[in-house]
């Protein structure tokens, strides 16, 4: 089965753009039918990782066809294939001044393969005290380039319960990072001495972008969508629909 992004770009020619001459008329009943195709349950929210995505990229790519959308230079299809890397603990141990922290008590976010820290490397140590901002706590740290262990006090249970749960699945990532990220432990105690020993299986799933150039002689392209990486679109602005939109409300002499 095809797994594609839930995101879709089309590029469209500036010249094209600057050139019309009046307004694009709608053709509001094509539309409606585009964006209830688009929202229909079998898509599944174009998910990502779901067949409703597939079956997402399929229709819009039948609508840039009809449109007479060109591919994009070296592409014999409007889809572009790329992969995103998935992370999921083979094995892990964490302790905190020489004592094992049990699996309920800990959590880890890295893009990276495998975590190994010991007090001899530049960890930094951050306290979430019991009258501590655990999510401010959380948002100050750099867990891309850094090497973070948050130290959370118990009264902080629940919301660290609820952000391990968060946590606690496969992690996704463009590109991997070496050997940093940010690990959380609750505990009262005063961390003295640490170890980690992280190590991930790291899986490829490929992905897709659906993207189409309308005809023009102009070498600059105007990007018309930005990505939605999100697992789920709720609350985000549908541009793959509006963008759609723009296409379907041109007249066929003038998508061209």
């Amino acid at each position: 089965m095809r797994i594609l992004s839930s995101f879709f770009t089309v590029l469209i020619s500036v010249s094209l753009l600057q050139c019309q001459t009046a307004p694009p008329e709608i053709d509001r009943v094509h539309v409606e039918a585009v964006i209830k195709t688009l929202a229909a349950d079998d898509m599944q929210g174009r998910r990502t990782f779901t067949p409703g995505i597939d079956k997402a990229s399929a229709f819009i790519q039948q609508e840039f066809e009809k449109a007479g959308l060109q591919k994009l230079n070296g592409l014999d299809s409007y889809a572009q294939s790329f992969t995103m890397k998935s992370l999921s603990s083979s094995s892990a141990e964490v302790t905190i001044n020489g004592e094992v922290i049990s699996d309920e008590a800990y959590f880890a976010s890295t893009n990276s393969s495998s975590l190994n820290w010991s007090a001899e490397d530049e960890v930094a140590v951050v306290v979430v005290g019991e009258d501590g901002d655990m999510r401010s706590a959380f948002r100050g740290v750099d867990g891309e380039g850094g090497k973070t262990i948050i130290a959370v006090h118990s009264s902080h249970g629940d919301l660290f319960g609820r952000f391990k749960q968060f946590f606690g699945g496969a992690s996704r990532a463009m590109e991997l990072t070496e050997n940093t990220g940010i690990v959380a432990v609750l505990t009262d105690n005063v961390v003295e001495s640490y170890s980690v020993a992280i190590e991930n299986n790291v899986e490829e799933l490929p992905l897709e972008n659906v993207a189409g150039v309308i005809p023009g002689s102009a070498a600059m392209r105007l990007f018309c969508s930005q990505p939605i990486m999100t697992t789920s679109v709720s609350g985000q602005p549908l541009r793959e629909i509006q963008l759609l939109m723009v296409l379907m409300m041109m007249p066929p002499a003038q998508r061209r």
